[in-house]
């Protein structure tokens, strides 16, 4: 897909929380096609709340190419702190499917 066409395109993208403290996120590369649900994941201290700042806006950038076509964001979070592998799979993978329905139930009623 050409970059035109992401919702959010970050290439080789540092970021930090203003413009005098070092880069929090450093050489960032992010392609998010229009419509697609995607999921940020991983450990306590990942920089996961950062980057979703990066993708809203409240970060700056330091170095790098950041472009956003994002009229309206849908932000859900989910943390997950892995304890045992397998049953944090299972558990992520309902929560996601009741997070999706529940978007989709708030998507639809907006539009009656």
């Amino acid at each position: 897909m050409p970059e035109s066409e992401h919702v959010v395109t970050f290439e080789s993208a540092d970021l930090s929380w203003d413009a005098t403290s070092p880069p929090t996120l450093k050489g960032i590369n992010l392609h998010i096609p229009p419509g697609k649900l995607v999921a940020v994941v991983g450990p306590v201290g990942a920089g996961k709340s950062s980057l979703i700042s990066a993708i809203l806006g409240e970060m700056e950038k330091r170095c790098g190419t950041i472009m956003r076509r994002v009229i309206v964001v849908v932000v859900v979070v989910v943390v997950v702190v892995v304890v045992v592998v397998e049953v944090v799979v299972e558990v992520v993978v309902v929560v996601v499917e009741v997070v999706v329905m529940e978007v989709r139930m708030l998507l639809l009623g907006s539009r009656l």
